[in-house]
């Protein structure tokens, strides 16, 4: 960036979007007259923060500046047939953040959440997990980048116990020889393995359950073994779809629970797709608001609720 020989110069901020630090330097070169030199720097430090660091008459002061957003979803369009299901949608999720993803039936969630996991190519816009394009990677692949979810139905095995759920998860996110064994059920678990699932069990509150078979459990519960399953590839950041569909009020409290304790004491950021309403005002930092495949309000909870647009998306008036 060159810049002239006036006294000051509009610094516009760093384009987004993009991977890698962001080094910027602005040199005022020193005139005949006098004029001073100064230089600015962009850095992403390891933390995640970009820190601006200011040289001046021999100073160096080190600006922290925002962090830089986990996930970050610009302008993501997904049309079926002539039917637009998710339009030009932006929005950021930061590291340890947890947000909301709310709206009437047919809003186009669900299929924003495929769009980010990789189940359906968006027509237009793109996905970035920490600084990585994730256009045209596998659901695998980024879930080994740290992308996690769950889904609508609880997708269990019901032929399997509680731990093999969980070991199957583990190996599965080495892509380990053991995971070819077990197919051949030759591979037995090692003792790292088994600590990893009672951590992971002990985590979300079902401390024990490793050989209890699924086909026992409730559907309660049943969310709960698959909360873990996602929990066991260590992702940085979950998605969770209508978890709580199926619970009665206690168990979607406990959820709600659970949810916060791994975002609060993991640092686990949090991407959650509900129609309870009183849990995502449990769970969440932060909402965003979906109608007819688009944003039509982001803020905290109470701000979006008491938006006239949001009022009349879920009840169909103002009032």
């Amino acid at each position: 960036m060159t810049v002239g020989d006036s006294r000051s110069s509009a610094l516009s901020p760093p384009p987004t979007g993009r991977s890698g630090p962001d080094h910027r330097e602005v040199h005022h070169a020193e005139s005949p007259g006098g004029r001073g030199h100064r230089e600015v720097h962009h850095d992403e430090s390891p933390g995640g923060r970009d820190h601006r660091e200011v040289h001046r008459a021999g100073q160096d002061i080190d600006v922290p500046r925002a962090p830089v957003p986990l996930l970050r979803v610009e302008h993501v369009t997904k049309r079926f047939g002539g039917i637009r299901a998710v339009g030009d949608v932006t929005f950021t999720v930061g590291r340890g953040e947890s947000v909301g993803l709310v709206g009437p039936n047919g809003a186009g969630k669900t299929t924003l959440f495929n769009c980010i996991c990789g189940q359906l190519r968006p027509d237009a816009g793109q996905v970035t997990l920490d600084g990585t394009l994730l256009d045209g990677l596998p659901t695998y692949k980024r879930a080994r980048l740290g992308v996690g979810r769950t889904y609508q139905r609880a997708e269990v095995f019901p032929d399997m116990t509680v731990g093999e759920h969980l070991i199957v998860a583990e190996r599965a996110r080495h892509g380990g020889p053991h995971l070819w064994r077990d197919l051949c059920h030759r591979s037995a678990p090692t003792p790292a393995e088994r600590r990893r699932v009672a951590e992971v069990l002990e985590l979300v509150g079902i401390p024990g359950w490793e050989d209890r078979p699924v086909s026992s459990l409730g559907l309660g519960s049943c969310r709960l073994v698959e909360l873990a399953r996602a929990l066991a590839n260590e992702p940085v950041l979950l998605l969770a779809d209508e978890p709580s569909s199926g619970l009665d009020a206690r168990e979607t409290h406990e959820l709600a629970a659970v949810l916060r304790t791994l975002q609060r004491e993991r640092g686990m950021a949090l991407l959650l797709v509900e129609h309870d309403l009183s849990m995502v005002e449990a769970a969440v930092d932060r909402a965003i608001v979906m109608d007819l495949g688009v944003v039509i309000a982001t803020g905290t909870f109470d701000q979006v609720m008491a938006d006239p647009a949001v009022r009349i998306a879920y009840l169909g008036m103002g009032a």
